[in-house]
């Protein structure tokens, strides 16, 4: 049974049934060799060195994770005062766009003022006013 049921589903699928320890489930071998350690003594040895090293490689990730969430909160911080100098830039360019505005009427105004007023064209000359 094990054999056609393997064959369906593919080369390395295990097929349970209560108890039986396939060779090729990596969870029935791990199941198999806790619940009997005398069969190969080195799996005791080889699951502590196992287990320490997915402790050491946590810390790693924990220490990781820590450093990822400072610089999180550093860039959140960092984020707020960008918006806060945007702000700041956006209020001077608004007063800025206001003064050329300004300054854009008043060349407007002299410009209309020198064309409509007489104004002589060499030194010496002076408008007539005794007209």
């Amino acid at each position: 049974m094990v054999g056609s049921e393997t064959g369906r589903r593919g080369a390395g699928a295990a097929v349970r049934s209560h108890g039986d320890v396939l060779p090729n489930d990596p969870v029935s071998r791990t199941a198999g060799q806790v619940r009997s350690p005398e069969a190969d003594p080195g799996v005791a040895d080889r699951l502590l060195v196992t287990i320490e090293e997915m402790e050491a490689a946590n810390r790693g990730l924990m220490a990781s994770n820590e450093a990822l969430q400072s610089a999180i909160a550093e860039l959140e911080v960092s984020q707020a005062e960008l918006q806060a100098v945007n702000e700041e830039l956006r209020s001077v360019n608004a007063e800025l766009a206001r003064r050329v505005a300004d300054l854009a009427r008043a060349n407007a105004d002299l410009k209309t003022l020198m064309e409509s007023a007489p104004i002589a064209s060499q030194a010496g000359e002076r408008p007539d006013s005794s007209r």
